[in-house]
């Protein structure tokens, strides 16, 4: 009889998943659980870390643009200033000794807070040639007569 007790163990042990210990169960279920879901937390952490790399490259790329526009603004400028300052040193040598004088001494003295006589004497000067240009224009509408050119029709 203890045989055939034995052959029904073996036999309830192989034919039941379960061991009829809970703790050894649980254990063989968080080992079936860890093996199965291996494969998809290892894909999770590949996609995690390309697409790290990828939006660490599109910041690269975007510093790289603004460097870039950074660089060609400072050529822009660089060239513009050139440009400038070939044409001043032409003006600049074009201008007699006396004159560079004279506008030394303008600004030297506009710098100082003192406007100089001459430079007075020009602004008043200009005014008064923009009075008489309107004065001669008002005489001229006066008379009926327009200083503008005539428009031609074709």
């Amino acid at each position: 009889m203890a045989n055939k007790e034995k052959t029904e163990d073996k036999n309830n042990k192989s034919s039941s998943p379960s061991s009829g210990n809970s703790v050894i169960d649980s254990v063989i279920a968080l080992n079936q659980i860890v093996l199965g879901s291996a494969a998809p937390t290892a894909m999770a952490g590949m996609q995690i870390a390309i697409t790290h790399a990828t939006g660490v490259g599109a910041q690269n790329f975007v510093a790289s643009q603004q460097q870039m526009n950074v660089l060609g603004a400072a050529a822009v400028a660089a060239g513009a200033g050139n440009l400038l300052w070939e044409g001043l040193t032409r003006t600049v040598d074009k201008m007699t000794v006396e004159d560079r004088l004279k506008y030394w001494k303008e600004m030297m003295a506009i710098s100082s807070g003192n406007p100089s006589a001459e430079t007075e004497d020009q602004s008043s000067s200009d005014e008064k040639e923009g009075d008489a240009s309107a004065n001669d224009a008002n005489d001229a509408n006066e008379a009926g007569v327009d200083k503008a050119p005539a428009e031609t029709t074709s």
